[in-house]
Order: C-alpha cells, then structure tokens, then sequence
C-alpha cells in the first residue's frame, strides 16, 4: 500500500569536519534514516548525495527518527535520536549532525586538544545527589579541564582542572550559556549558529546544552569541538535520569 505524502521530516546530515583531518573526503549519500512509530513500525529512507532525506510516514502520532553512523570511530553523532509528535504539524526538520574527533596539533609550540588527563579519584561516600533524596551509586571522579587551549596569537592560555562525576547511568550533555529570560526556540538558529541544543531550567535561569553523551570522552571531544566554534566557556554537566546530578 502506497505510504500517503502527508506527513514528513526532511532536513540534512552536516559534517562538522576538523580542519587538521586526514580522512579525506566523506561521502554522507545512501545513509538510512529511520522514523518507528510507538507499535514499532518503521518507515525508512536514504540521504541524496548532498546529504538531504526526505522521509515519509502514512499517519500522525509519535516518531523516533534514527539514523546509521556509517563513519565509524572517527566521527561521532550530537544526537542518536530524535522524537517527533505529528498532532497538528505535518512537517518535522531534523538535522543529523556528526562532529569528527580532533587531531592533536601543534602551534607555534604550543600543544592543543591533546587527550585530556582520565585520571579518576573514588568520592568518599561514593553516591551523588541527583534531585531529593534520590542518589546514585558507584560514582568515580573522572578529571576534566579547560583546555589546554590556544589564543589566535598561538599562545597557550589558563588551564583549570577539575573533577566530574562518572557513573552509571550517567550522561553529559555541554552546557553554552545561561540567561535569565528564555531564548525562543525560533532564535536557535541564529543564536547557535545551528548546533542542536536543549533547554532546561534551573536556579531561576534558562540554560542551554549541546549533545547527550553517553562517555565522558566522547563528551570531552564535542566540548572541544564546540570551543572551536566560538562557545568559549562550554563546558561538561552529569544527568542522571534526565535530573542533573548535584556534586
């Protein structure tokens, strides 16, 4: 039975590319981008050699809409999946957006996005706070820091270390900023110069993340790449369930 046009998410697939990469040229033609309904039915396409997709699906309701990461270890997604409700809007846009891990470099001598420290400290009590009295167990302290990074001038700058909880069932997510006053959700891509970001509130103020990663060095490599591109001051925050974890 024909699938009815009615209903579709079309958007693209970018490739956040490192300038210092060896890979070459990469295709993001004939990847599978699959939209299952809540029966776990699923209605699937292919990307165009500009790396568009158009996907169609015959009725409304509630989508999770995926896609293959054909790229392997040298590339990783900002978001797996997507959800999308069709009650009332019959066109959803999706961006699929694969950040390519940074090489290491050298500038004027000074060393940048080297592999930052992974050395991990046990807490004392070894739980963390997550909302209430809800705590989760078996944390480790994983070191994160700032860098090291280099101004335009290649001169390195301030690195500040720090220690973030690691664990399971933790994720991260990079938090860009912070305001009082909510950004609306049609500014998102002017204001963040199109990277897929969340909102959520906390301490009377609306802040604004990139990514839900599920390692911490998968979270540090998009950090980085996200300093690259202007958000100076990003930096790794733990959730847990969807709370972000106090510690």
């Amino acid at each position: 039975v024909p699938i009815a046009q009615s209903y579709r998410v079309n958007a693209n697939i970018i490739l956040n590319r490192d300038k210092f990469s060896s890979a070459g040229s990469v295709s993001t033609a004939n990847i599978r981008i699959t939209a299952t309904d809540s029966l776990g039915n699923s209605f699937a396409t292919l990307s165009t050699s500009d790396g568009s997709y158009t996907l169609y699906v015959p009725q409304a309701g509630n989508y999770k809409v995926t896609i293959n990461n054909v790229f392997g270890d040298q590339f990783f997604l900002q978001e797996s999946m997507y959800e999308v409700s069709f009650n009332g809007d019959k066109d959803f846009h999706v961006d699929f957006i694969f950040n390519e891990k940074k090489r290491q470099m050298n500038i004027n001598g000074a060393t940048g996005f080297l592999p930052e420290a992974n050395d991990t400290i046990k807490t004392p009590q070894g739980s963390y706070l997550v909302i209430g009295n809800d705590t989760i167990k078996g944390i480790t302290m994983v070191k994160d820091s700032t860098g090291p990074v280099v101004n335009d001038q290649g001169q390195p700058q301030k690195v500040t270390t720090y220690f973030i909880p690691a664990g399971p069932g933790i994720s991260y997510k990079i938090q860009l900023t912070a305001t009082s006053n909510r950004i609306p959700k049609s500014q998102y891509a002017s204001r963040f110069k199109g990277v897929a970001v969340t909102e959520y509130a906390e301490d009377g103020k609306f802040k604004y993340t990139a990514g839900n990663l599920k390692t911490i060095d998968e979270a540090k490599d998009l950090k980085n790449i996200l300093r690259t591109q202007g958000y100076k001051d990003a930096f790794l925050v733990p959730f847990y369930k969807g709370k972000r974890v106090r510690y």
